[in-house]
């Protein structure tokens, strides 16, 4: 049996200003940004994020819907 596949993806949380920042889901890691890069999405520094260290669960999003042939 094939093991379950783990999520991947990005992680984006938002700080108290609304500006957002997106990192890469590594479960159970500490989560790590990129340098700011003055875009909007990433225009604040990891001290304003209070209380939020790891990812703890993720979950799959939805799967694409495959076409199955038609005889």
């Amino acid at each position: 049996m094939a093991p379950a596949p783990v999520p991947t993806g990005t992680y984006t949380i938002q700080d108290v200003n609304g500006k957002f920042a997106t990192v890469p889901l590594i479960l159970n890691q500490p989560i790590q940004f990129n340098a700011p890069t003055g875009a909007q999405n990433q225009n604040w520094v990891i001290s304003t994020v209070v209380g939020v260290s790891r990812i703890k669960s993720a979950a799959l999003g939805p799967q694409p819907v495959q076409d199955r042939p038609r005889y």
